[in-house]
């Protein structure tokens, strides 16, 4: 249980810790009568989920004070929700407990008969407890080579039609059946019997205590379907664990955003010379799709550690003002793959009615794109030219959009390197910032910022 809660983010994963927790209270009794064993039980699961809280307690203090340098009050952490989860670790651990004493009355009357029980259904246990590992290639079957660790559940993301955002749905595609149960069920069969075999082998050189081969090979069931129920939750500890230790940082400079990958962030900020390392990471767990951010993301260091901003950092912002308009820009972009070329923005305001005719999709150009984009609920015409030259593409951008009743364009040229020209390393760095890089909602900061007599008379 100290392990599991400490490297598990108490997901469903946990539940098996909790009932095997439950089989111990049970197992450690010497009773024999089914009623006696209840009343220990009862105790023992009350004491061992008041303690669970308690160390779980322990782990996000202890997390959130020295690995996440987030610092939270102690009434914070241990909340009603506390209380709720010591009844749910009470109540699984003792039906944990109820299935122990079933486990133990088949094991006294069965027991010169479980080792077979074992060998045949629980390889059907452990092939069934493998599904939970899923778009991860983990060794152990001939099948797993040529196809892949299998892949019954798949994701495909959909908008939900009111607000937009993106909802994962789940889609069963078994595909062929013996692919990832009947070949993974006989390679775990004929792994059972080889180890019951080793044991049988082993008690015959053994002239004084032997080896219990029911409860060795009932631990060698459990431990592989551990394994395999866990190892989604112990890979993502893991790279949580990596993020945060990638984050000291001297200036906003060192800092940048990665990736928006789920369950991480929907900004993930590490140093620049983590980057690459850290990305790797990312793109090796099987993420649902990206996290919805509201505005745009900036990444800045505070207290020698990387940390995410809504939007720019204040200080970054500059003011422009002539006698005709004024507005707020950032004097530079927080990114290190994309370079502003004709900066500050030029901003224009004129007079006419909104429209965007867009490019055709057939039509579209690595020339000349215009699309018509939303952002923060106001409708964008954004027109787009790239011309490359010198392993760089230079994007000129117009953004015009009505406001105050005129048009108000802003216009700059930004200067993208090619990736490709990069080390590997850095070339994944490149190509996630540029992935990463919100520019919509820069120049939707800029717009608003926008004032001139025209539209304040408007």
């Amino acid at each position: 249980m100290v392990i599991s809660s400490w490297v598990f983010n108490y997901g469903w994963s946990i539940l098996p810790y909790l009932i095997l927790a439950g089989c111990f209270l049970v197992w450690m009794q010497k009773e024999t009568v089914t009623h006696k064993f209840l009343t220990k039980l009862l105790a023992g699961s009350l004491i061992f989920s008041f303690l669970s809280a308690i160390l779980v307690f322990l782990r996000m203090y202890v997390m959130s004070n020295f690995v996440y340098n987030n610092p939270m009050p102690i009434f914070e952490l241990w909340d009603q929700d506390t209380w709720m989860m010591v009844l749910v670790f009470f109540f699984v651990s003792f039906l944990g407990g109820l299935f122990g004493i079933v486990l133990k009355g088949f094991y006294s009357l069965y027991k010169n008969k479980l080792d077979w029980a074992i060998i045949f259904f629980g390889p059907l246990l452990v092939a069934t407890s493998s599904l939970a590992i899923f778009k991860v290639k983990i060794g152990g079957t001939i099948m797993s080579s040529l196809y892949g660790w299998p892949y019954p559940f798949l994701i495909n993301q959909i908008k939900d039609v009111l607000d937009g955002f993106s909802i994962d749905k789940w889609i069963f595609s078994p595909g062929r059946f013996y692919h990832y149960v009947i070949f993974d069920y006989l390679i775990y069969w004929v792994l059972f019997l080889a180890v019951y075999f080793a044991i049988k082998l082993i008690n015959k050189k053994l002239k004084i205590k032997k080896i219990n081969s029911t409860i060795f090979l009932f631990g060698f069931m459990v431990l592989l379907t551990l394994k395999f129920t866990s190892a989604m939750s112990v890979k993502e500890s893991y790279i949580s664990y990596q993020i945060a230790n990638a984050g000291y940082c001297q200036q906003d400079s060192d800092c940048t955003i990665i990736a928006n990958r789920a369950p991480f962030s929907c900004a993930i900020v590490v140093n620049q010379d983590n980057a690459a390392r850290i990305l790797k990471l990312v793109d090796s767990y099987p993420s649902t799709g990206e996290l919805q951010c509201l505005g745009n993301k900036s990444a800045v260091c505070l207290d020698h550690r990387c940390w995410v901003v809504d939007g720019q950092p204040d200080d970054l912002w500059k003011t422009y003002q002539s006698d005709s308009i004024e507005f707020q820009y950032p004097e530079k972009l927080l990114t290190k793959y994309v370079f502003t070329q004709t900066w500050p923005p030029v901003v224009k305001i004129e007079p006419g009615s909104f429209s965007c005719i867009e490019t055709p999709q057939e039509k579209n150009s690595l020339t000349e794109i215009i699309t018509q984009r939303v952002v923060d609920n106001r409708i964008y015409c954004v027109n787009v030219k790239n011309e490359g030259a010198a392993g760089s593409v230079y994007s000129s951008y117009v953004y015009t959009t009505a406001e105050g009743g005129m048009l108000v364009s802003v216009s700059f040229v930004l200067r993208y390197p090619n990736c490709a020209n990069y080390d590997e390393e850095q070339s994944q760095a490149c190509t996630s910032e540029r992935e990463t890089f919100d520019l919509d909602a820069t120049v939707d900061r800029i717009v608003q910022t926008v004032k001139s007599d025209v539209l304040t008379k408007k």
